[in-house]
């Protein structure tokens, strides 16, 4: 792990939670939810810093204390961490196995962070156990759950947390604090995390990425478009994967309008002016707009239990028809 001094975005969320642990006052179960790379990993790591620095409570850990060192090391024994395993989910001996370790003795009479990330890949029967805990927390005990699929935990499970959502970046934002993102901030979809993946990559991967988003818009058929799609979605897909697509889809329909009402200084992603040109030729500024309506709704569908491949599919026949 390690400490980010300054998170990108989210400035709200984050002044609550520096409020809550300067005054003693964090909530001992959470539940934070967004979109994955909106930057909770990095807040949950950092609050393990704040919580269990030898100057805690604190904002800025010294960085320098046998707490800080382990931290950073990922040895404190009061710090875990908890992600699916090989199968892609949370399991009931992963949680028996932590269980088991929670009333044991702290080190160094600090408190206790365990942070489950994907928390909505716990089994039924892990969750169960889960809510168990959560309901008679330690006095020392943090638990702090991380998703970006709230729906699919255990209802019961979620209405014992302090929920606390965090939404995507502006792409202002995103510049402000990542001057290399600029070329790429239609991809980065407001999205943090994802910054150094586009940025420490050659441009030419880059652009070949929003240049197959937007081969998707000018395929002629449902499958030529599916034959694109395969290249950028995992074989098996869930709703979550669909996110930053349908946002990559939104930012190119919105360069896309810019360029019909003739403002290409103004379009995001310049890296792919010249096919953004000729999709342009194939479309009307109304089916532009339609597009932008289709992907607004389709937005929505994402946060609903809905089958993924029944929301691609609407996608796929639906833009620039």
């Amino acid at each position: 792990m390690k400490f980010v001094a300054k998170v990108c975005g989210n400035e709200v969320g984050q002044g609550y939670i520096h409020k809550a642990v300067l005054a003693k006052q964090l909530p001992q179960s959470q539940l934070w939810i967004g979109p994955q790379h909106v930057g909770k990993t990095t807040l949950a790591y950092n609050l393990a810093f704040q919580l269990l620095c030898r100057q805690a409570p604190t904002i800025t850990p010294c960085l320098r204390c046998e707490h800080c060192r382990m931290i950073s090391r990922d040895i404190h024994p009061n710090v875990q961490v908890i992600l699916p395993n090989q199968n892609g989910s949370i399991g009931i001996d992963q949680v028996r196995e932590l269980l088991g370790s929670v009333p044991q003795s702290n080190w160094y009479k600090s408190g206790r962070l365990i942070i489950i990330e994907q928390a909505d890949t716990l089994t039924p029967e892990a969750a169960t156990a889960l809510l168990k805990a959560i309901e008679e927390p330690r006095l020392d005990c943090f638990w702090l759950l991380l998703s970006d699929q709230p729906d699919k935990i255990l209802a019961t499970l979620r209405s014992r947390c302090s929920q606390l959502w965090w939404q995507r970046v502006t792409d202002a934002t995103i510049v402000a604090h990542f001057p290399a993102a600029k070329p790429y901030v239609s991809l980065i979809a407001g999205l943090p995390g994802q910054v150094e993946q586009y940025t420490s990559t050659s441009g030419a991967t880059t652009l070949a990425t929003i240049n197959q988003w937007i081969a998707f818009c000018l395929a002629d058929t449902y499958y030529q478009r599916l034959t694109v799609a395969k290249k950028l979605l995992p074989k098996t897909f869930k709703r979550s994967d669909l996110i930053n697509p349908i946002y990559q889809l939104t930012r190119i329909a919105h360069d896309l309008l810019l360029l019909h009402y003739q403002a290409p200084e103004h379009i995001h992603a310049q890296t792919a002016k010249s096919a953004l040109i000729e999709l342009q030729q194939k479309t009307t500024i109304a089916q532009t707009v339609l597009a932008i309506d289709i992907l607004k709704k389709i937005r929505s569908y994402i946060q609903r239990p809905v089958q993924a491949k029944i929301v691609f599919d609407y996608v796929t026949i639906s833009l620039y028809r």
